[in-house]
């Protein structure tokens, strides 16, 4: 909290003190403060302390510090408490808030360099792409079913379009039975009028998909009639105009799915996370949840296994959308847990059931790889995921305990993890798909970023409270993997790179994943750089094997130079390189280089243990003396 803030609570805690006694005197509302009960005593009887005496001073003294403790402890929690409410930026076009595990918010955390970031600069700039959806915003004409369907082209590249939607292995495609939709895919070119509108909302729905997926690998689509961002935009359009000609205010067959692909086309085609986005998803918990689907099939005897199975699907999409996109603004699930009891989808190929199935058959085992198996263990992950959101967006401070329970959960979902989908090497992936690869590093990353928002809060703690030394571990630990799998991915969607036909597959998540383990590191080395210029001790992990702080200026420096040359990209990697330049200019302060020897540190930082005695002894580069170690105690 910074100083300012400090100043504002204190001020706040006063205030409210001298609002409920005003009645007491000045020196009786003093005594109050110190001590509720006392306070109250000396203001019945009309005592006033008198010091004649050493012993009476001695006891005096004594209560004072006992009192002066227990008014910092609750200090120390109310600012917990505080620190929970998140961040919210006002300014005239816009109010914002997020959460306290976004990464916006960690900067509270590091005051000097909030001091240096240019508040003008730092405000997130409007998307040149900004305007909202187009069909709940009304920025779309209104069409006739006629017109709709002469905007269709000819069906050999529809068949294209759609084989490449299908194809996609994009987590989404689940929510169509592919041989169900193709049955009706026939049944539509045999008479287009019959063909219910919702059902060509998602036609266009996926024409759209599969041009994104076209224009971002790279590949091109003959016989487009106009360029392909146009086309494009054009059946993003449609998709809208179907939702609002079929009034999408009363759901019903095909809505949830046209509404999950019109979601995906706004999505692929803004530069950022944008609100707008993220209140569709609203609307899509809001009209998945008229529907029932937060509820299992199970208990109604009125849908047939092949819907109450296909229902399991689409909500587990939209649970889990909902969950990761929320996070991504830093602001709750809108889905309100304790009343979901939708199990997660069986473990089943689309062949596996059809609509004539009586009895499903039982489900796969989840080493058996269908089109659901990532998303049955990406729910599992996200379950713990929720569950820590929830705690760290609480406004009522949960038990250490209980934060370990959460980590023994988010373990337990990780070692679940079937083995096509546990993370491994690149070199080991050479002849994997990508889509395979980046099912895995989704994984991982959500696993990471799990373990750094549990444990964030008390990364602080942790050095001065060796009961906290594990958090401090796993967060920092959690947050180096999150900066080396930003690298790797970086140089795979390069020219030449494994993933580089396919590095549309790497979304904003993943680079919000990546900006707040940058956060994270700059803290530890803010704070590490603070207690180095202090004179400090503090607190290290006994269980950790020790960790090089020089390995955590450089994974800083290859992370900027990634935001770097993304900077341009959208307004947030501008406002994250923005920030982690700052950060970075200041974590080099600390390793007492003059500026002509650059950025860079030649030596190795590195811990040395004696007995409960941790020394961080860094090599100098030539030309500069001995540097003072860092002394910390564990």
């Amino acid at each position: 909290m910074t100083l300012q803030g400090r100043i504002r609570q204190l001020e706040g805690l006063v205030l409210s003190l001298m609002q409920q006694n005003g009645s007491m005197s000045s020196t009786g509302a003093t005594n109050y403060q110190q001590n509720p009960a006392l306070g109250h005593q000396q203001h019945a009887a009309g005592v006033s302390r008198t010091y004649g005496s050493d012993e009476l001073m001695n006891e005096d003294r004594l209560n004072e510090d006992r009192e002066e403790h227990e008014a910092d402890e609750e200090g120390e929690e109310e600012e917990q408490v505080l620190e929970s409410f998140g961040h919210v930026n006002i300014d005239d076009d816009e109010t914002s808030y997020v959460g306290a595990s976004h990464w916006v918010a960690i900067l509270d955390d590091i005051d000097k360099v909030k001091q240096d970031l240019d508040h003008n600069e730092m405000q997130p700039e409007k998307s040149l792409n900004s305007q909202g959806s187009s069909f709940l915003f009304g920025s779309t004409v209104q069409l006739s079913k006629g017109d709709i369907l002469a905007s269709i082209p000819d069906r050999a590249v529809v068949d294209r379009l759609v084989s490449r939607y299908f194809n996609s292995k994009d987590p989404a495609v689940q929510a169509i039975h592919m041989p169900k939709f193709l049955k009706e895919y026939e049944c539509f070119w045999e008479n287009p009028n019959d063909t219910p509108v919702m059902w060509i909302g998602i036609l266009f729905g996926m024409m759209c998909m599969a041009m994104f997926f076209y224009q971002r690998s790279g590949d091109k689509l003959s016989d487009l009639s106009a360029p392909p961002e146009e086309v494009m935009t054009t059946y993003r359009n449609r998709s809208a105009q179907c939702l609002v000609l079929a009034n999408w205010t009363r759901p019903g067959k095909h809505t949830l799915e046209a509404l999950i692909l019109h979601l995906q086309a706004e999505y692929s085609q803004k530069q950022d996370a944008h609100v707008s986005v993220w209140i569709i998803g609203g609307v899509l918990v809001r009209l998945a949840m008229r529907m029932g689907y937060h509820r299992d099939a199970n208990h109604f005897s009125n849908i047939s296994p092949f819907d109450g199975e296909m229902r399991r699907r689409v909500w587990a999409f939209i649970s889990q959308f909902d969950l990761l996109s929320s996070f991504l603004i830093g602001l709750p699930s809108m889905i309100p847990r304790g009343q979901v009891d939708t199990t997660p989808p069986n473990n089943l190929a689309d062949h596996d059931f059809d609509e004539n199935t009586k009895h499903l058959p039982p489900s796969r085992p989840l080493t058996d790889p269908t089109e659901v198996s990532y998303t049955i263990a990406k729910a599992r992950m996200c379950v713990a995921f929720g569950k820590i959101t929830d705690e760290m967006q609480s406004t009522v401070r949960t038990s250490y305990e209980e934060s370990m329970k959460l980590d023994r959960l988010l373990q337990e979902s990780h070692d679940m993890l079937p083995p096509h989908l546990q993370m491994r090497k690149m070199n080991t992936c050479i002849t994997d798909p990508a889509y395979l690869i980046m099912r895995r590093y989704n994984i991982e990353l959500l696993y990471q970023k799990s373990r750094c928002i549990l444990h964030r809060r008390y990364l602080t703690e942790a050095r001065s409270d060796p009961n906290y030394a594990y958090s401090r571990n796993c967060c920092t630990e959690a947050a180096m993997e999150l900066l080396r799998h930003q690298f790797d991915l970086d140089a795979e969607v390069q020219p030449g790179g494994q993933l580089y036909r396919d590095r549309w597959f790497v979304s904003t998540l993943a680079a919000h994943d990546f900006m707040l383990a940058a956060m994270i590191v700059c803290l530890e080395l803010h704070h590490a750089s603070e207690d180095h210029n202090n004179g400090q001790v503090v607190a290290t992990s006994s269980e950790s094997n020790g960790y090089r702080l020089e390995d955590m200026f450089n994974a800083l420096e290859k992370s900027y130079l990634i935001w770097q040359r993304s900077r341009e990209q959208s307004p947030e990697s501008k406002r994250a390189f923005q920030a982690l330049s700052v950060m970075l200019g200041r974590a080099n302060q600390a390793r007492f280089i003059p500026p002509e020897q650059g950025p860079s540190f030649s030596g190795n930082a590195t811990f040395k243990r004696e007995g409960s005695k941790v020394t961080v002894l860094p090599t100098p580069p030539q030309g500069i003396g001995n540097l003072t170690p860092f002394i910390l105690h564990g």
